[in-house]
């Protein structure tokens, strides 16, 4: 245990002394000012503590981050970061190990919260050179997100108040449930649309180049990050974020491969949004 850990230790058990003593005090020469005050110390002494703790480890944790995303990450220093999180001798050290494991692109805390929202450095640059289409599509998501939440904490507020809570209430679930539902129809259509057009994803070999259009371009891009999009009976797909980098255009596409960051794929672009990756 750190010493750190040590003081935070310490400062819990003196709390709880302190509310001991109030508290026998107190019920025994009758003072209920002794036992009010034992029970004020122990609740904002133990709410400062927690705090403190956890500024202090968000500002270790952000140092942490710092120093291991100055640049690119070797297998060295990944073996390094998994032996750290093994031989950890505490959670709190074994948290920041982990998050600092998973964080390959994020040199702060505020970076790493937006990556858990799906805002990572590279999705924010993707989404800045992306389609109408995905733009409208990505920031109805996080809006009508904010709104549930919104929402539901006013609704939460003006429960005592009258019906206008629950309503309120009911709206943030049912908006939140429409999300869902939405997203997974446009999911699910995506994906049977994908097979009911043809595989978009064909390999290099099997190219019919009688059935493409004549004086087609094969285009190259650099995967920017891939992710899972649906499973059907019919196989699972990826959506997969690219940049190329000669148009300066970024999009993303369905596939039946998972890419890895950093690699590079080739493409015909039909129009329409319609491609043909070459695997």
């Amino acid at each position: 245990m750190k010493f750190r850990d040590k003081i935070f230790l310490s400062i819990i058990l003196i709390l709880m002394a302190i509310f001991i003593t109030f508290l026998i005090f107190g019920s025994t020469y009758k003072i209920n000012g002794l036992t009010i005050a034992g029970i004020v110390i122990m609740v904002v002494g133990s709410y400062a503590t927690v705090i403190t703790a956890f500024v202090m480890f968000v500002k270790d944790l952000n140092k942490e981050l710092k120093q291991n995303n100055k640049e690119k990450r070797t297998l060295e220093d990944e073996e390094k970061l998994l032996k750290k999180v093994a031989t950890a001798s505490n959670k709190a050290e074994r948290e920041m190990a982990k998050a600092v494991l998973v964080s390959d692109e994020c040199d702060s805390v505020g970076e790493l919260v937006l990556t858990c929202f799906g805002l990572s450095k590279s999705a924010r640059s993707a989404l800045k050179s992306a389609s109408l289409k995905d733009k409208i599509y990505v920031y109805g998501i996080y809006i009508t997100l904010a709104l549930c939440f919104i929402i539901f904490f006013v609704g939460t507020v003006l429960l005592r108040i009258g019906p206008v809570g629950f309503i309120l209430l009911g709206v943030s679930v049912g908006l939140f449930l429409t999300l869902l539902v939405v997203n997974l129809i446009i999911t699910k259509t995506a994906n049977k649309n994908y097979f009911k057009n043809g595989i978009k994803s064909v390999r290099k070999s099997a190219i019919n180049k009688k059935e493409l259009p004549k004086n087609l371009e094969l285009k190259s891009a650099i995967v920017k990050y891939s992710y899972y999009h649906s499973k059907s009976k019919k196989g699972v797909l990826y959506n997969v974020m690219i940049y190329n980098e000669k148009e300066n255009k970024s999009f993303t596409l369905l596939s039946q491969t998972q890419y890895e960051k950093g690699e590079i794929i080739e493409y015909y672009d039909l129009g329409k949004n319609n491609y043909i990756v070459v695997e």
